[in-house]
């Protein structure tokens, strides 16, 4: 009763009751105890009817609330059953529960006997792994040991083969020494072979690890190849006299070879270019043949030997072999001493004291320039050639702005002096022919702007400033137009103030 009161809460009773609704909601009720304190305020028929009026009351209160909570009540039944339900499988649930601790305590004991063998593989297994690396790594230093041997015994062999294919008898210490070799010229098949045996040396001694066979071998190797490059080097100058082609062919592919390119080209330039140019590049030769006869000689010398050496570097004129790269003798050797024997023994044709000596110089050395390019045995070839360090020192011995300054004196006076002098009529002589002109200031120009442009005057670098003087030479002429025009309306403006005066002064008399 207690929880429903306390739940619900009871009803009220329209009328005064002899006893408090509140009792029935005490936790500590008693049936006696009530009855007992009721009947002494009241008789036993006044509390009787007290009760069944308030039992009227509880009981209406009960169908009110029947009707208000009917779908509740309906449902109460449902909802028990799927408590009932819920219950169930919570019981099954708490079953299952029991059976797994039940089946994981039996799955413990095996378990813990496979993590004891795992473990036991895990440590053999690691084990056999450092075992294993360090056959691993004693096999790799065995290999590098055994390529160390390789390359010794390669190195020791080579060492020999090349001493002997060179025919050096011995050695006393002394790199270079001529008499060590034998036979000094060499067969093209047998330059192929110790160019390829150096080549295989460079590559070996490059590998192997350092080590005192090394280190005591290599006096040895500095005079393999000391006697290799004297080798080659007489087989060049050899073959470039004699004209040997195939021969010429072998002795720039072992250059090739061994990486000595710029060696070939500078023994070219120090024993076949010097001396040559060196006869032909003289004042003497300047003054006999002029410089277009000394250039001639120039181009003769580079015909005979460059022209060899570009068929055989390109793999033309049956040389056989196949193009050899890495050789630009025209560019690195040839040019170079042309700029420096001319700056040397012929310098006076850089001089533009003389402007037309100068000129001159300047249009015939540019067409030997041009000629030259023709000898390239390759576009790339004309550009290194153009790239130099000797061609901007050569175009820099060329004072072009000094000669057209002295040019600009001499085709600007001329018509400055004619713009001063009074204007007068062109007359013509039996010097000249008949001018084109009626005034003498435009037969000036014309002259002027001829002049410009004229052989002998005009110079292809610099025709950007020779157009510029051209048109200076119009502007000057049209400014010298308006002065004239400008003093012209002048005078005659004089002339009529004048004209005006001495009529009146006409009239006056």
């Amino acid at each position: 009763r207690g929880h429903v009161g306390m739940s619900l809460g009871l009803p009220v009773h329209p009328d005064p009751l002899c006893f408090s609704t509140d009792d029935f909601l005490k936790s500590d009720f008693n049936v006696d105890e009530f009855l007992a304190h009721c009947r002494k305020n009241v008789t036993a028929e006044c509390l009787r009817d007290d009760l069944e009026a308030y039992y009227r009351t509880l009981k209406s209160a009960m169908v009110d609330l029947i009707n208000n909570d009917y779908a509740d009540f309906l449902n109460l039944s449902s909802n028990l059953v799927l408590y009932t339900c819920f219950i169930d499988l919570c019981m099954q649930c708490c079953l299952l529960q029991v059976g797994m601790d039940k089946a994981i305590h039996n799955l413990t004991s095996p378990l813990l006997e496979l993590k004891t063998e795992i473990t036991d593989i895990k440590t053999s297994l690691e084990a056999t792994i450092d075992a294993l690396e360090a056959k691993l790594l004693l096999c790799k230093e065995i290999r590098a040991k055994k390529f160390a041997l390789h390359c010794y015994i390669v190195i020791v062999e080579s060492v020999e083969t090349l001493e002997r294919l060179l025919k050096i008898r011995d050695w006393p210490g002394d790199p270079g020494a001529p008499q060590l070799i034998e036979n000094e010229h060499l067969a093209g098949v047998v330059i192929d072979r110790v160019t390829n045996e150096f080549s295989r040396l460079k590559y070996m001694v490059s590998k192997a690890p350092p080590h005192h066979i090394v280190e005591t071998i290599k006096p040895r190797i500095a005079q393999i190849t000391a006697a290799l490059q004297h080798c080659l080097d007489d087989s060049l100058v050899t073959s470039l006299e004699s004209n040997d082609r195939e021969h010429l062919s072998h002795c720039l592919r072992a250059y090739a070879t061994i990486g000595h390119q710029a060696a070939a080209e500078s023994l070219f330039q120090s024993h076949m270019v010097h001396p040559y140019m060196q006869k032909v590049i003289s004042a003497k030769a300047l003054n006999t043949l002029g410089l277009a006869g000394v250039y001639a000689d120039v181009l003769k010398f580079i015909s005979q030997y460059c022209t060899i050496l570009s068929d055989v570097v390109a793999g033309r004129g049956g040389a056989g072999g196949g193009a050899v790269g890495g050789f630009d003798f025209v560019s690195n050797a040839v040019w170079p001493e042309i700029v420096a024997t001319l700056s040397e023994k012929v310098s006076v044709i850089f001089s533009p004291g003389n402007p037309d000596s100068f000129c001159r110089h300047y249009t015939v050395t540019m067409d030997f320039v041009e000629r030259l390019e023709e000898f390239c045995s390759s576009e790339q070839s004309v550009q290194n050639l153009r790239d130099h360090p000797s061609s901007a020192a050569f175009n820099n011995k060329w004072n072009l702005p000094v000669y057209f300054q002295i040019r600009f004196q001499e085709i600007a006076s001329p018509l400055e002096s004619a713009l001063q002098l009074p204007l007068q009529s062109a007359e013509s002589s039996k010097e000249t022919k008949a001018p084109l002109f009626n005034l003498e200031p435009f037969n000036a120009l014309w002259r002027s702007m001829v002049a410009c442009w004229k052989q002998g005057i005009f110079i292809s670098a610099l025709v950007h400033k020779f157009w510029k003087l051209t048109l200076q030479l119009l502007m000057r002429v049209s400014q010298w137009l308006e002065e004239v025009c400008a003093l012209s309306k002048t005078m005659q403006t004089d002339d009529s103030t004048k004209g005006l005066k001495s009529d009146d002064s006409t009239k006056g008399l």
